[in-house]
């Protein structure tokens, strides 16, 4: 039978073994915040056949992806997959405060001091802007803290001010702490038509793409005009798709991350190719679906450089002991394939963690609710 340690002992045992500490975020870290981040409230959409669609498997927009086209919508025009991607990501723009700087200040702090200043480097699968929004925000804040960095910097060749670029080569890129794994909402592909030298791979060659830069932007919080982030987003979304990874099986998911050299160099950094750093993995709201998340699992098993695994497990969603100790069975099974590796897995229960301080704070503060879905 296996045990389920607290938060504390398990980063007492990273800090006793002297490892670096990584951690994975995945849905359930936002949910923490506000459970209408979830896909059962992101899947409430107009059209009724798409809805019905997406509920026939469990609200998960991903696997329904599968059947697309089989269905029409009440039009008769057949449903494409980007029309799920595009009406989910619609959704959850609209559950962010119009600007990411009215967000409680207590909120991040917490956030901050509860878990993320415990790590070194910080994976996200989430598309939300939320650890985008701590990102920003813990400049402003008085306590002494280390800064989180994504590694999007603004470049002299960009006049516009809105724009950050990520190059996988420079120092300011290798310094990163934040990596999103399958992009964001305010990630985008820089599209632009001249030659350039291509930092992410090692060649000297000069590549004339035209298509995928890999030079990503995200869209700074405000230009001169004092737009807000989400509203630039909003219409951008009108003409094009953030850079997300959103399909539906591993394989896709891996195939559209392979498309891009922003996020493989993501990936390749999780999966310890391009960082040997000998260290720990603590994973948070992150559920490793066999389908949709192999790509994740497998990265894991095959790092030669995990040494400790430390999986944060949701206690309250598994009704009785035995059905906790069977889904304990299948992650040792899954994330522990080989067993002359001396890598070890531990289990920790992420409902004991008031990771954003809503059990003492009552109320939000400056923080547009959400509008309730019909």
């Amino acid at each position: 039978m296996s045990k389920i340690l607290s938060f504390e002992q398990c980063l007492e045992m990273a800090e006793k073994n002297n490892l670096k500490k990584h951690i994975l975020l995945g849905n359930g870290f936002s949910r923490s915040f506000d459970e209408n981040f979830s896909y059962y409230s992101l899947t409430n959409i107009s059209d009724p056949l798409l809805k019905k669609l997406i509920k026939q498997y469990e609200y998960n927009p991903e696997i329904a992806m599968q059947y697309v086209d089989e269905y029409k919508n009440k039009d008769n025009i057949p449903i494409k997959k980007n029309d799920i991607k595009k009406d989910i990501l619609n959704k959850l723009i609209d559950l962010h405060p119009r600007s990411v700087f009215s967000m409680d200040l207590r909120y991040i702090q917490s956030c901050y001091d509860n878990l993320l200043r415990h790590f070194d480097k910080i994976y996200t699968t989430n598309f939300d802007l939320l650890l985008y929004i701590i990102t920003l925000q813990l400049a402003f804040l008085t306590t002494k803290q280390k800064t989180l960095i994504d590694g999007f910097y603004n470049g002299r060749e960009h006049i516009d001010l809105r724009k950050f670029i990520y190059r996988g080569k420079t120092i300011k890129s290798k310094k990163a702490s934040v990596l999103y794994l399958h992009g964001a909402l305010h990630i985008f592909i820089d599209k632009i038509e001249k030659e350039y030298y291509n930092p992410l791979f090692e060649t000297n060659e000069i590549s004339k793409l035209y298509i995928d830069d890999p030079r990503t932007v995200y869209r700074y919080t405000s230009n001169n005009n004092k737009e807000f982030l989400i509203n630039q987003i909003k219409v951008k979304l009108e003409t094009e798709l953030p850079l997300t990874v959103f399909a539906e099986s591993t394989g896709a998911k891996l195939g559209e991350i392979k498309q891009h050299s922003y996020l493989l160099n993501m990936y390749d950094i999780f999966s310890g190719k391009t960082d040997k750093t000998e260290r720990c993995l603590f994973i948070f709201g992150q559920s490793l679906n066999n389908k949709l998340d192999g790509h994740l699992s497998h990265a894991i098993q095959t790092s030669e450089n995990i040494k400790y695994i430390f999986y944060g497990i949701y206690s309250p969603a598994f009704d009785t002991e035995e059905l906790l100790q069977a889904e304990m069975s299948r992650l040792h099974e899954l994330l522990i394939v080989d067993t002359r590796n001396k890598r070890k897995l531990y289990f920790y229960d992420t409902f004991e963690r008031d990771i954003w301080g809503k059990h003492i704070q009552d109320e939000y503060t400056d923080y547009i609710t959400p509008k309730q879905n019909n």
